[in-house]
């Protein structure tokens, strides 16, 4: 689940591509759930004290605010919206722009670069660290 920053493409792709029943997708549909729940939470706080400390224009907020799940998006224009609030229609244009930029480039990521080199980056892992050390390691005592 961490190999995109377009999250509902990327549970589409992940289903798509290894079952629904598959660890890959169970693994994919928790990290969801859990970003969905604490991750808007996080955003939210993230973007108030972004918005208080950070010299950036409204626009750059609300480009920041696509990336991530609809929800997350939902949760970081609020304040900036309240923070801004005569350029509402802007920094939703912008926000929306970005989040469906984020989706759409983010298939194309995830389908070609970011899965192929997850599964790479674990078949080297997995053996070290994994399964089958725990198996060898049984097996030495």
């Amino acid at each position: 689940m961490t190999n995109s920053i377009g999250r509902e493409p990327n549970v589409a792709v992940v289903v798509d591509k290894y079952g629904f029943n598959s660890p890959e997708s169970r693994g994919v549909f928790a990290i969801f759930i859990i970003g969905t729940v604490i991750g808007t939470i996080f955003i939210s706080f993230l973007v108030t004290f972004s918005l208080s400390f950070l010299p950036l224009h409204p626009y750059a907020f609300a480009m920041a605010s696509g990336v991530g799940s609809a929800s997350m998006n939902a949760a970081a224009i609020g304040p900036t919206l309240a923070a801004f609030p005569g350029m509402g229609a802007q920094i939703e244009a912008f926000a929306g722009f970005s989040n469906l930029l984020s989706f759409c480039v983010g298939i194309y990521i995830v389908i070609f670069v970011a899965l192929p080199l997850t599964e790479r980056i674990y078949d080297w892992l997995e053996p070290k660290s994994g399964k089958e050390s725990i198996v060898k390691k049984k097996e030495e005592k």
